[in-house]
């Protein structure tokens, strides 16, 4: 049993900021995940819907922001941001201010005696007085109740598919007007899918800046 002042848990783009302003107040930190792994499921052609200026990882002294990620590419910067630049961008700022991640996952947390309690996936157990909990937004896909009695071979969330290749030649209904709808609905467009969109709202667009 080891103990460790703070963890953070999570590795994406909140779990790398946070634990590099914990490294930079010299806390003893240690961070665990794999870096921009959800990420890095979503298909390649999509682009962030975050502004420049609003999409940079933050660490104490601002060395590692997308400007000067972008400076050390040697390119202008793409606008709106692809979603492989983010991820590059992601792993270039881990591999700077947060070196040792571990990549191991946490498979449960609990707080039995006053401090925290981490099992990990490789048998390992820790104890920590404070973490940080950063693992994203993965299980919150929601899929409406009229699907949920159906397969996954006709109805499936957008967070499932990371190539749309497969919907080639196929008539696909897109149900929604988020983020998610909209692109995935003009990704599947170029795909060489037949797509209709359905969305009981109207669509808000949002300013590159």
């Amino acid at each position: 049993m080891s103990e460790y002042p703070t963890v953070v848990i999570g590795a994406g783009p909140y779990g790398l900021s946070v634990a590099a302003h914990l490294k930079g107040a010299r806390v003893p930190t240690l961070i665990f995940g794999k870096p921009m792994e959800f990420w890095q499921s979503f298909p390649r052609g999509m682009n962030l819907r975050s502004a420049w200026s609003a999409s940079s990882l933050s660490d104490p002294e601002g060395a590692y922001s997308l400007d000067r990620f972008t400076d050390t590419v040697g390119a202008p910067p793409p606008l709106p941001i692809p979603l492989p630049y983010f991820i590059d961008y992601g792993l270039w700022f881990q591999r700077h201010a947060v070196p040792d991640v571990d990549r191991t996952y946490v498979e449960s947390l609990s707080k039995p005696n006053g401090c925290f309690r981490l099992d990990l996936a490789d048998g390992r157990t820790l104890e920590a007085g404070r973490v940080v909990v950063a693992a994203g937004i993965n299980s919150f896909a929601h899929v409406p109740d009229f699907a949920k009695a159906l397969p996954e071979s006709i109805a499936s969330h957008s967070r499932a598919h990371s190539d749309l290749d497969r919907f080639h030649g196929a008539s696909v209904a897109v149900i929604g007007g988020g983020q998610s709808a909209i692109e995935s609905a003009a990704l599947l467009n170029e795909a060489g899918a037949k797509v209709e969109l359905i969305h009981r709202g109207r669509v808000r667009w949002l300013k590159l800046h």
